[in-house]
């Protein structure tokens, strides 16, 4: 299971969305939860959610973080949940 690679993703998107230029942004990270369908091809899924206002700048700052979610062939996808906030 890839669970300490789930919980670096999560971390690190904390970490970017409380500084600059995200900090103003009222964006809050959920997760990591299991995936509503936890195990797919033998390989476990967990799902984290970023709520907020879903723009271009909010969506980069995903790119930055890809290097942590990452780890022999394992990768983490990341869900943008749009609010009106």
């Amino acid at each position: 299971m890839c669970a300490g690679l789930v919980h670096r993703c999560a971390d690190g998107l904390r970490r970017a969305v409380s500084q600059v230029p995200y900090a103003g942004m009222d964006l809050e990270v959920l997760g990591p939860a299991p995936a509503s369908v936890v195990k797919v091809n033998n390989r476990y899924r967990y799902r984290i959610t970023v709520v907020g206002k879903c723009t271009a700048p909010v969506r980069s700052c995903w790119r930055p973080n890809e290097g942590i979610c990452q780890e022999k062939g394992k990768t983490v996808h990341c869900i943008f949940l749009q609010s009106n906030r």
